[in-house]
C-alpha cells in the first residue's frame, strides 16, 4: 500500500493516509456510478479520482463506462481492508436535511416562475449553482434562526438567486447583494426592477475595501465563495465586516468536501475563531446539493475514464455553516492580498497540468 499511496500523493500534491483510503473504498463498496463515489466518499475530487485510477492501474477494479467493478484481487482488497458498504438511514422525503420544502411550495413555484421568465446571465455558467430546493432550506434555515425577519441581511456574490427566494418571503426588513459580475449585476438590476423585488445591488470587489457605506451595517451575511483557502477566508473577513458590532449577528457560508479536506476545514475553522468574538453554531451536513447544469466536465482532469461523462444525479453538496457573534464583535476590514483565480490541489480543476502550466 504505501507504494500506492506516494503514486497518489505525487500525482496530486495530496496525502492519502489509510483512513482516507478506507473512505473510498466503502464508497465504492457501496456505489460503482464514479459521481456517486466521490459524494460518498467525503474526499477532495482529485484525490478520489488517482486512487480510482491506481486502482484500476494495479488491477485492483476496471472502469466500465462511467461504473467501476471490483476485480478478484479488489475483493480481497475489500475483505482485507474489512471493507462494507457504507449504511445511509436518512430521510428520503428531506434528503437528511430535516427541511420539508414543500412549507414553501408556493413561493418555490414563484421563483422557479422567476427564472424561467429571467434565465442567468451567461457569464455566471462557470459558477455552482445551488439547486431551488436548496435555496429555500438555506432560507428556512435563516427564518427558523431568527436571522430573516426584520433583519437587515447582505448576501456576498448571488448566482444562486437567494435574495431573490428571500424577498419573496417579504420577511427581511432590507436586503442588499454586493456581486462583483458585471452581468449579473445588470441582470440584477433589471430582475428587481421587472419584479418590484426590495432588493438593493451593487458592484463590489472582495479584494478591495468594504465602502464605508456597508461597513458594519447588517445583522446578517450570506457567502459561498470558491474553496481556494486564502480566496475562502477573504471572503469570510468581508463578510464579518459587514456586520454590525455586538452578539446575535450571523453568517452562512457553505463548504464541501469535494474541494476541502478536513485539514482545510480544521484550519479554517482555527483561523476562523481567532479572528473575532465569534462562535460556529451550526455545521449541516450535506445541506446544499448543486445543479449540474452549470459543471464543465472539460476543467477538470481527463485521464479518469468514468468522470469524462456527464453527470447524471446531484453529486455536488455542500455543508452549511452558521456562525454567531458574540458580545465583544466588532467589525474589522482586514485586506488579503489574493491572486486572480487560485486554485489549490483540493479543488476540481486543479491538475498537474495546470500546476506546470502557472509554473511557465
Amino acid at each position: 500500500m504505501q507504494k500506492l499511496f506516494k503514486a497518489i500523493a505525487e500525482n496530486t500534491g495530496l496525502e492519502i493516509s489509510t483512513y482516507s483510503f478506507e473512505k473510498i473504498l466503502r464508497a465504492m463498496a457501496t456505489d460503482s456510478y464514479g459521481w456517486r463515489i466521490v459524494d460518498i466518499s467525503d474526499q477532495p475530487f482529485n484525490l478520489v479520482a488517482e486512487t480510482l485510477k491506481q486502482l484500476e492501474k494495479r488491477g485492483f477494479i476496471k472502469f466500465v463506462g462511467a461504473r467501476v467493478e471490483f476485480t478478484r484481487n479488489g475483493k480481497d482488497l475489500l475483505r482485507q481492508h474489512g471493507i462494507y458498504p457504507k449504511a445511509d438511514f436518512r430521510c428520503i422525503h428531506c434528503q437528511g436535511t430535516g427541511y420539508d420544502v414543500s412549507t414553501y411550495a408556493n413561493l418555490i413555484e414563484k421563483f422557479n416562475e422567476i427564472l424561467e421568465k429571467y434565465p442567468r446571465p451567461e457569464s455566471v455558467r462557470n459558477r455552482w449553482i445551488m439547486s431551488t430546493r436548496s435555496i429555500f432550506r438555506r432560507v428556512m434555515l435563516m427564518v427558523q434562526k431568527g436571522n430573516a425577519p426584520g433583519k437587515e441581511i447582505v448576501v456576498v456574490n448571488d448566482a444562486d438567486l437567494v435574495s431573490v427566494a428571500l424577498a419573496l418571503t417579504r420577511l427581511p426588513d432590507r436586503i442588499v447583494v454586493l456581486e462583483y459580475d458585471d452581468e449579473m449585476v445588470d441582470y440584477l438590476f433589471n430582475l428587481i426592477h421587472s419584479m418590484k423585488l426590495p432588493i438593493d445591488v451593487h458592484k463590489y470587489d472582495v479584494r478591495n475595501p468594504v465602502p464605508e457605506e456597508f461597513f458594519g451595517k447588517f445583522d446578517v451575511f450570506i457567502t459561498d465563495p470558491p474553496e481556494a483557502y486564502e480566496t475562502f477566508l477573504l471572503y469570510l473577513k468581508k463578510g464579518l465586516s459587514l456586520l454590525k458590532p455586538g452578539e446575535g449577528r450571523a453568517g452562512f457560508f457553505g463548504l464541501t468536501h469535494t474541494e476541502a479536506s478536513l485539514r482545510k476545514w480544521q484550519t479554517l475553522q482555527r483561523d476562523l475563531l481567532v479572528l473575532n468574538d465569534i462562535v460556529i453554531t451550526d455545521i449541516l451536513y450535506e445541506f446544499t446539493e448543486y445543479d449540474n447544469d452549470n459543471f464543465q466536465i472539460e476543467t477538470i482532469r481527463n485521464d479518469v475514464p468514468i468522470f469524462q461523462e456527464r453527470p447524471t444525479i446531484p453529486w455536488y453538496k455542500s455543508c452549511v455553516y452558521r456562525l454567531e457573534t458574540l458580545q465583544e464583535f466588532e467589525p474589522l476590514d482586514e485586506g488579503m492580498n489574493v491572486e486572480d483565480d487560485l486554485i489549490d490541489e483540493e479543488q476540481l480543476a486543479y491538475s498537474k497540468k495546470t500546476e506546470k502550466d502557472e509554473d511557465a
